[in-house]
């Protein structure tokens, strides 16, 4: 019986969407896969490691923490050197991985505190405005919800995402990044089922008006309505 991908489809689908903890969730798994396969012959489960080294170097280019091994390089015709160096480099790759985690970590809760003690750059949240967003967060998750066309799997990342997103909402925040991320992701959902995420992208609209004037206050801009982007392939004035 052929032994099962280190890294199987359905696993990888439910990865999660910030690319470094989904990195950790990789290493974490291929810990795992090494203890099933340590009795066996290095032979036989070669190739369960070779695939496994395409996944991880194609993820950390993506997620900015190359791995230290390209599947092309220092590999040879010896099975268990190549699955020795494999090893090594993920063991290398996750310390890496796990800097990089601990220092973002700790620059966010610099300029959390930063904007939340006034002593930043940060947006400032009206108590109505930040009723209103709890408001219309609150109708989203239901729309979101009973939406059967995204299916299930759209569905689960888009709630995730806006639990996180009122978990972070405060009167003082440094960025509004998971709006605008969650403004790209109503976009996409109005691309793959059309009509049927009509509610959503009109409540994540209103929510648009609240966040720009809030970024207007900030920057000092004049109040004005919400901008469009133009549509693809089209000319910018000067």
């Amino acid at each position: 019986m052929a032994e099962a991908p280190i890294f199987s489809d359905s696993f990888v689908d439910d990865l999660p969407d910030d690319g470094l903890l989904a990195a950790r969730a990789l290493y974490l798994r291929f810990g795992q896969a090494v203890a099933l396969l340590k009795n066996k012959k290095a032979e036989e489960v070669d190739h369960l490691y070779l695939d496994a080294l395409g996944l991880l170097a194609v993820w950390g280019r993506n997620v900015g923490q190359k791995f230290p091994l390209e599947p092309t390089q220092a590999l040879g015709p010896v099975p268990s050197s190549n699955i020795d160096a494999i090893r090594k480099a993920v063991e290398g790759w996750h310390q890496s991985v796990e800097t990089a985690i601990v220092r973002r970590a700790s620059a966010a809760a610099e300029e959390k505190y930063e904007a939340r003690l006034g002593s930043g750059f940060a947006y400032e949240f009206k108590e109505d405005d930040l009723s209103r967003l709890q408001e219309l967060i609150n109708q989203l998750r239901d729309q979101i919800a009973s939406c059967e066309a995204l299916g299930d799997e759209h569905r689960r990342r888009l709630l995730a995402r806006l639990e996180r997103l009122q978990a972070e909402l405060h009167k003082r925040v440094a960025d509004l990044d998971r709006f605008w991320g969650l403004i790209g992701d109503a976009a996409v959902a109005a691309q793959l089922v059309g009509d049927a995420a009509k509610p959503i992208v009109e409540t994540v609209y209103m929510m648009t008006g609240v966040i720009w004037k809030v970024t207007c206050i900030a920057h000092n801009l004049a109040p004005s309505p919400v901008p469009t982007l133009p549509p693809p392939g089209s000319k910018l004035e000067a």
